[in-house]
């Protein structure tokens, strides 16, 4: 697999971050579904793109994050859990044919949210644009980040934002509510989101499971990080 698209797969994998408006709902449980869309230009292979859905449970104090691609007939197979009561997770990733898991300690929480809420917003500008998502009237603003990045960003504010931290996607340091649909543009990819459902209720106690599946081979969560960003 070439330099390029072994990049799309991770730039997709970690780009994975408020104030309150009145008859806002709270999403404390529920799951929302969204299409990912990367795209990159390969010097020998020319554009190169990929979609990958990504789905969120959220119930109370516990998230759950999966994510399914496939490019080029390779599949890739992600799945975070954390709760963030007690401050501890579980990563799974299937990736070029190995499977790696790793537990995610209070000492390691720190870096996953930072990992995870990989959008260091300094500033947000509201405009006067609006679209319609899922039935939700959504307002546009422009994000800049401070390492000068700018994100596109589409949200509805019927929706509180999600009050649990290490969710990027869904959960962005200024926007006064649930990211509905949103754009960035890397010096490697241009990174799509927008979401494909909403589903409010119906997420179980049973569907956090932090126990590592048979055939995963358990490391330690900064080797899985080391892993992952190095290829």
């Amino acid at each position: 697999m070439n330099k390029t698209l072994k990049k799309l797969f991770f730039i997709a994998t970690f780009a994975l971050g408020i104030t309150t408006v009145g008859a806002q709902k709270t999403f404390d449980n529920g799951i929302v579904t969204y299409k990912m869309t990367t795209t990159a230009q390969d010097p020998t292979a020319g554009e190169i793109s990929m979609d990958a859905d990504m789905t969120f449970h959220i119930s109370g104090k516990e998230a759950k994050t999966s994510m399914s691609m496939n490019a080029m007939g390779m599949q890739m197979d992600v799945k975070s859990l954390i709760n963030s009561q007690n401050r501890t997770g579980v990563v799974l990733m299937s990736f070029f044919g190995q499977k790696m898991a790793a537990k995610v300690t209070p000492d390691d929480y720190d870096e996953l949210i930072k990992s995870n809420n990989d959008f260091d917003i300094e500033k947000v500008e509201p405009t006067n644009e609006t679209k319609d998502i899922l039935g939700y009237s959504c307002k546009k603003a422009i994000a800049t980040t401070k390492q000068g990045m700018e994100l596109e960003i589409y949200y509805t504010e019927a929706i509180k934002p999600i009050a649990i931290e290490g969710l990027g996607n869904i959960n962005m340091k200024g926007i006064n509510g649930l990211p509905l649909a949103y754009s960035m543009q890397t010096p490697q990819a241009k990174v799509s989101f927008e979401a494909k459902s909403i589903k409010e209720g119906g997420v179980k106690a049973s569907d956090f499971n932090y126990t590592i599946p048979e055939g995963y081979k358990e490391v330690s969560f900064s080797e899985l990080s080391q892993m992952s960003g190095g290829m």
